[in-house]
């Protein structure tokens, strides 16, 4: 579900290195997402759980660029940036909405609005008192809502209510 045209298109002339982990063998699921050219800003390939680790570390910010769905794609991307302590932007869809909408932890953006991907991404390079500041909501809300032991109390109630 996620949308690296916006991606693309909301960065493709800044002055920023795109460091895009994907990788999938299903060639529709590449074509929906992906530019019909990769900006020279802008690179894509698998990496190793290591490495990912280290572009978490050395971003300025994490961008979940996402296409509309119902579930909380994305969110372990989400998850990952707020533990590397770094500020988020990610697409507001109807999956995210009931986990983390409510929240100001993140920077919201609409499905497909390259243009306010582009101004939130500038907004927060610009402010380093912001970016701070969103990242520290960020890890907040790790460690007060998604430690296991959290996430396996919610997933014992569910599991309840089934």
């Amino acid at each position: 579900q996620r949308d690296y045209k916006t991606l693309a298109a909301a960065t493709a002339k800044l002055a920023v290195d795109v460091h895009v982990s994907a990788f999938s063998s299903d060639a529709r699921a590449l074509a929906r997402t992906l530019p019909e050219r990769t900006p020279a800003n802008m690179d894509r390939r698998f990496y190793e759980w290591r490495d990912l680790v280290q572009l978490y570390r050395d971003a300025d910010l994490v961008v979940v660029p996402l296409r509309e769905n119902r579930y909380a794609a994305g969110m372990a991307s989400l998850l990952e940036g707020m533990a590397a302590g770094r500020p988020v932007i990610a697409t507001a869809t109807a999956g995210l909405a009931g986990v983390f909408a409510d929240l100001e932890a993140i920077r919201w953006v609409p499905p497909g609005d390259a243009s306010r991907l582009r101004a939130e991404i500038l907004s927060l390079l610009a402010d380093d008192d912001a970016r701070d500041d969103l990242a520290a909501r960020g890890a907040r809300l790790l460690a007060e809502r998604h430690t296991e032991n959290r996430m396996a109390e919610g997933m014992a109630a569910r599991l309840r209510t089934l």
